[in-house]
């Protein structure tokens, strides 16, 4: 297929129909699935409140690390450690944390997650000394697979599953071990009746499957559950895929927390894949924690740094301000962006990094990202995959505003106008006439029955009449040489060995007459099929008129209503001294089908396509 080129649209347009809205202007599923845990706050420095009611701890701050890979809210419930257990049981919460330890007892009648911790207790009195050994864990109903109070999330994959293989990861990657250092787990114990030393289990080779259930295809390889996108990113997940943005075949894990590797490969792609940035590049490898080509080569770009000169990071996990100034960079290194500038003002905004603080004001004035609720743009927190697909699609249609980056088989073409100009009033008045007087004659049943007896016809061309044509939503002009779509056309048909010369200059002459616009606008209705094409060409109207002093070429005005169906006049030279208007109605369809469907026809036949301009 022909490589098809972007038109520059306007970027009020692109935003208004290309971008998607998130419930409340946040980024990502701020309305996110919550899993309720049971925890007894009463156990320094496991878990319990301070001076300011706030809750703290190991095993609070465990919990929300868990929460952000898995992507869910973490909501705790406060009550007494004996009753834990009855509340796991009866779900009245998910799961429960709080220092609990592994006993054959609770085993009967509860599920544990892989031990996190391993406690060894001394116990002494005057006359003797007692050690034990105990391992913490969070604790499922018996048979968990995701019931309780969660949301139905990950394919009905089972939340326990979720937990336990966020908590191995935060096992292996030295967060758990992290987590004793914050909390100071083994300083000494202020107090003449036991000790302890705590260490960090190890993931065992084999994570246990709540009830032994078999996972199938809501598992990767590995056995670890995938979790897929959320309903408000399904579209923008759909789009990268179709942009190469993703990789075809290669499972993502959408909710849950991104890498910095696993971002950066997302950036790379979009920059190879549809910018095309990065046939000739290459560099030199200055990290000693990653081999992946991708990143050494978005390094030698300068659109990443790594966390230290020689480490990279590339398990860490991303924060909200690293992905700010990551997307930032590669805006400026591939396709800049101008955007009107805005000051935001979080509340947060003590917290963000003096590094990120620029990038951030950028991408919030873009609409590539927002805060987080409350006023808040929470900078250290981390982002979901789908978090970070959605905003690179953003950037992909702030970017086609300003630029032809579109290009392969597979990649949706976006038409966005951004080019305005003057149109004589006489044309726009008498386009909108004309409209109007098709609109008339869509209500008139009389004049409807003698053209069809067909009932879903007839409610079609009734429902135009409904249409207030006087008030349109926008108006733009359309233009094509015509010359060069002959050309093509006769460069086409050879190929069918097909000679246009052979048929003379009355042929050629007769074909230039005849294309106009509105045989544009009958391909796009004939799209939606046969019946909407006949319904909507009862309506067609013409009109001709001795051609005015300023008319200098072909061209239409894509009259754009609200609702179903737009029209499109098409004004053309039909002799010496007279033009011709011909006005058809053509069906919106999707929210730049028209647009689209005009590119898509027109290019097939002249390299450079349709042109487009808003009318002032």
């Amino acid at each position: 297929m022909k490589k098809l080129l972007a038109i520059i649209l306007s970027i009020t347009m692109l935003l208004s129909m290309g971008t998607v809205a998130f419930a409340d202007g946040v980024d990502g599923p701020m309305q996110k699935a919550k899993l309720k845990v049971g925890i007894s706050a009463d156990f320094p420095p496991f878990e319990y409140y301070d001076e300011n009611e706030e809750l703290y701890g190991f095993d609070v701050d465990l919990m929300n690390y868990i929460g952000d890979r898995i992507g869910f809210d973490i909501e705790f419930v406060n009550m007494s450690f004996d009753q834990l257990f009855s509340a796991v049981m009866g779900g009245d919460v998910d799961c429960a944390i709080s220092a609990i330890a592994i006993t054959e007892e609770r085993k009967n009648v509860i599920d544990y997650t892989i031990p996190y911790l391993s406690a060894k207790v001394t116990y002494w009195d005057e006359e003797s000394t007692d050690t034990s050994i105990e391992e913490y864990a969070i604790v499922f109903p018996n048979n968990s697979v995701g019931k309780a109070n969660v949301l139905e999330a990950a394919g009905q994959v089972a939340i326990y599953n979720l937990v336990n293989n966020a908590l191995s990861e935060l096992i292996e990657d030295k967060t758990v071990e992290k987590l004793g250092e914050k909390y100071n787990l083994n300083k000494a114990a202020d107090t003449d009746e036991f000790d302890y030393e705590y260490t960090v289990m190890p993931v065992p080779a084999e994570l246990p499957n709540a009830g032994n259930d078999t996972l199938g295809e809501n598992a990767m390889s590995d056995g670890t559950p995938l979790s897929p996108p959320s309903d408000w990113a399904v579209s923008d997940v759909k789009k990268a895929e179709a942009l190469n943005i993703t990789e075809k075949g290669k499972v993502y894990r959408y909710r849950m927390s991104i890498t910095r590797e696993e971002f950066c490969e997302l950036i790379y792609n979009y920059c190879y894949n549809v910018i095309k940035e990065f046939d000739t590049v290459t560099g030199e490898n200055k990290f000693t924690d990653t081999t992946n080509s991708k990143i050494i080569r978005l390094n030698a770009m300068g659109i990443i740094n790594g966390k230290t000169e020689t480490e990279f990071a590339p398990n860490d996990l991303l924060t909200r301000e690293e992905a700010a100034v990551i997307l930032n960079r590669m805006v400026n290194k591939t396709i800049p962006v101008p955007v009107t500038e805005m000051y935001f003002n979080f509340d947060d905004e003590s917290s963000i990094s003096g590094w990120a603080s620029d990038s951030i004001q950028v991408m919030c004035n873009m609409g590539v990202m927002n805060g987080v609720g409350n006023n808040k743009f929470a900078p250290k927190e981390t982002y979901t995959t789908e978090q970070a697909i959605a905003t690179i699609v953003r950037v992909y249609a702030a970017q086609s505003s300003n630029s032809a980056i579109i290009g392969g088989a597979d990649a949706p073409t976006e038409i966005v106008v951004t080019d305005t100009i003057d149109v004589n009033d006489f044309y726009v008045d008498e386009a909108i006439k004309l409209i109007t007087e098709s609109g008339k004659l869509a209500g008139d049943k009389d004049f409807i029955s003698l053209y069809t007896t067909n009932d879903e016809m007839t409610e079609k061309v009734l429902a135009l009449g409904t249409v207030e044509f006087n008030k349109p939503k926008d108006i733009y002009y359309l233009s094509a040489d015509r010359e060069q779509i002959i050309a093509n056309l006769e460069a086409l048909a050879k190929t069918e060995g097909v000679d246009f010369s052979e048929m003379g200059d009355v042929w050629v002459e007769h074909i230039l007459k005849k294309f106009n616009f509105s045989t544009l606008a009958s391909l796009i209705n004939s799209s939606y099929g046969a019946e909407n094409l006949a319904a909507l060409t009862i309506l067609t109207n013409s009109r001709g008129y001795i051609m005015p002093k300023d008319f200098k070429n072909n061209f239409a005005l894509f009259v754009q209503y609200e609702g179903d169906y737009s029209a499109i006049v098409s004004f053309s030279e039909f002799g010496d001294g007279v033009i011709s208007a011909n006005m058809s109605f053509v069906k919106n369809g999707d929210k730049d089908n028209v647009f689209m469907r005009m590119y898509e026809i027109t290019s097939t036949v002249g390299e450079d396509g349709i042109k487009m301009a808003k009318v002032k």
